[in-house]
């Protein structure tokens, strides 16, 4: 479908305006939104989709006023609604909170786009916040494992060109589909994250050893969640493979100071850090698990 040469109805705009942000089809997207529609009869929600899609739309054309002013525009959509809602129940009000959250998030995200500091940095700085990881944990995933927060920062992060940031990003669309029984959806989106990881290596700029670390630690979380899943619908022979990735059996002998020495050699290739210590302890915990489970 050519988003770009097709009319749509007021009742589509909406939806089309999401799919052209969420597929990257800024041309598309830019005729979606410069073009003159009656919006008039469109409700809360539809108003708050082609406000987001505006917003998107500036954060690409590099247009601070215009983001700040469809930030505005898409929070008075939802303040409207949310202010009905939270007279009912909670959970009314929860699609609308998220909502809130994520507009947030585009706001500060898209703050880095126009910051003068080194927006590799800055990403990788916000990733791996509390606050990014904590947002996540308390959202509740849809019947595809993902939800809006994720999509819109997988949409962000295409727009950057941060393929490390992208790999995050499917890495927790992985572990919460895997933890909602969505197999499949697990396996698709760890396949994802491991490529957006691996190449992460090959952009042109350069990069620093704390990028390199975030790097290698998510791609061994990424093989500690595929083993998880692996184990979970029974292939647990390549869970182990997986996990026991060049974790010795001797390791089981050591003693204190040649296990701090074994530690050392797996988490470190000079200065440089390879996975963290709590990755690398995960891993061996999780093995020594299923092993005795059976």
């Amino acid at each position: 479908l050519d988003l770009k040469e097709t009319e749509f109805s007021n009742e589509i705009l909406p939806y089309a305006t999401e799919a052209a942000w969420r597929l990257g089809k800024w041309s598309s997207l830019d005729s979606l939104v410069n073009e003159e529609h009656n919006e008039s009869g469109q409700d809360a929600h539809a108003r708050y989709q082609l406000s987001l899609g505006r917003t998107m739309h500036s954060i690409h054309c590099r247009l601070p006023e215009k983001v700040i002013l469809g930030l505005r525009d898409a929070r008075e959509c939802v303040m409207s609604s949310l202010s009905s809602a939270a007279r009912d129940s909670y959970a009314r009000s929860y699609p609308y909170l998220m909502k809130l959250h994520l507009l947030r998030e585009v706001e500060y995200i898209s703050s880095v786009f126009f910051s003068e500091k080194d927006r590799k940095d800055t990403f990788v700085e916000f990733v791996s916040s509390d606050e990014w990881k904590d947002r996540i944990k308390m959202i509740t995933p849809d019947i595809t494992g993902s939800n809006d927060i994720i999509n819109t920062r997988l949409a962000l992060s295409r727009m950057a060109n941060e393929p490390a940031l992208e790999g995050s990003l499917w890495l927790d669309i992985g572990r919460l589909a895997r933890k909602g029984g969505l197999y499949q959806v697990a396996e698709h989106s760890l396949a994802q994250a491991d490529m957006s990881f691996q190449n992460a290596y090959t952009e042109p700029a350069p990069v620093d050893d704390s990028f390199i670390f975030f790097v290698q630690d998510s791609i061994g979380n990424v093989k500690l969640q595929l083993a998880k899943l692996k184990h979970a619908v029974g292939e647990t022979t390549t869970a182990l493979n997986l996990i026991e990735n060049n974790i010795p059996a001797s390791i089981f002998q050591m003693n204190d100071a040649e296990l701090d020495s074994y530690v050392s050699k797996m988490t470190r290739d000079g200065n440089i850090a390879l996975e963290s210590k709590e990755t690398l302890s995960r891993r061996i915990l999780q093995s020594t698990e299923w092993l005795v489970s059976g």
